[in-house]
């Protein structure tokens, strides 16, 4: 069965970044090192809460 993970990041300004990824670990590296365009002036960042979800075609097409 395949999943992803749905992750909330809080950043410098105040709002939140929601994002999802099979390989997080990876991800947050590149927010963390400015690789992000969305995220990348508003460093530095907190990762909120992250949820591991399965069934990924269907929880994204139903998004």
């Amino acid at each position: 069965m395949s999943f992803f993970y749905v992750y909330v990041l809080l950043l410098k300004d105040g709002k939140f970044y929601v994002g999802f990824t099979s390989n997080l670990r990876n991800r947050i590296q590149l927010h963390k090192k400015s690789k992000v365009e969305s995220t990348r002036p508003r460093l530095p960042l907190e990762r909120r809460r992250t949820a591991k979800v399965y069934g990924a075609y269907y929880s994204i097409q139903s998004a």
